[in-house]
């Protein structure tokens, strides 16, 4: 019976967390490295058809990247240009409120901590 009980209680939880769409943080991070790759490409090639990058990442669609996805969170991507072309950009984005990754293009990797409060 105890068993039963803990079997049920844990196929409840289950249920409980693929309701409310929770992620952990390390899924959350990896959706939105994964989806940031097709900016990351659309970037790269309006630096190499223009010699430099846009303003705004809106100014990739519909030529470079049909639609710019949002985060996992159904937020924008947080972008800027450095407007040097050794330091390139930053794409950034936030998770949970209280924590944030950045990919910086000179170095080419991503980089995530806790967000300052």
């Amino acid at each position: 019976m105890t068993r039963t009980l803990l079997l049920l209680g844990t196929l409840w939880v289950g249920v409980l967390l693929g309701l409310c769409g929770c992620q952990s943080l390390e899924d959350e991070i990896a959706e939105n490295e994964t989806k940031a790759k097709a900016i990351i490409a659309a970037l790269d090639l309006y630096q190499q058809t223009y010699g430099m990058y846009p303003d705004t990442l809106e100014e990739l669609s519909p030529v470079f990247i049909y639609r710019v996805p949002l985060t996992a969170d159904e937020e924008e991507f947080q972008y800027r240009n450095y407007d040097d072309s050794e330091l390139g950009y930053r794409i950034a984005f936030s998770v949970n409120s209280n924590y944030g990754c950045g990919y910086e293009a000179k170095f080419e990797e991503w980089e995530c901590s806790p967000d300052p409060e």
